[in-house]
């Protein structure tokens, strides 16, 4: 089900009365969270607060930039389509970013809209990458930490994206 102007209006609505990005949470407590998409400058304010200062953008537009004026989170958009299957190409992208970010001591937040297809799809290929993982490994440890990580479709891509860490 793709989500249309009805589920921003209620993210927005959200971020009236709620600091916290919808679906928030730590994957590695203190360097690397996971949420839905930050839907206010409140919303950017409090990750800050909590010490994440680097945001990897899954969405297909950035988030605005004004949010982020005087936080120190340095930003970076990877645009992915919504509820279609990420290139692998991208998966790739985001791995390495990602793991560049947690290397380099910086606490990382990756979201895409509601934070369950492109974000874990991105986190799966990070576990990937750096704890050798297989895709099913990775998908099934990322949904038993949030409930619907990674989505059916883009277990292929993931599968894809083994085989290309492979070098098959």
């Amino acid at each position: 089900m793709k989500m249309g102007t009805g589920g921003l209006l209620l993210r927005r609505l959200r971020a009236k009365v709620s600091d916290i990005p919808a679906n928030f949470s730590w994957v590695y407590r203190g360097k690397l969270a996971a949420s839905g998409i930050p839907s206010s400058r409140d919303q950017v304010v409090w990750l800050a607060r909590h010490g994440v200062n680097s945001v990897l953008t899954l969405t297909e537009a950035p988030l605005p930039a004004e949010w982020f004026k005087g936080t120190n989170i340095r930003v970076r958009h990877l645009p992915m389509k919504d509820h279609e299957v990420p290139p692998v190409g991208a998966l790739e992208e985001a791995a390495n970013y990602i793991d560049q970010e947690v290397k380099s001591g910086r606490t990382l937040l990756v979201h895409c809209l509601a934070g369950k297809g492109r974000t874990g799809s991105a986190l799966a290929a990070y576990l990937m990458k750096t704890r050798g993982m297989s895709a099913k490994e990775a998908s099934e440890l990322l949904r038993k930490m949030r409930q619907g990580s990674v989505e059916s479709r883009q277990e292929t891509s993931l599968r894809e994206y083994e085989k290309s860490l492979k070098g098959s």
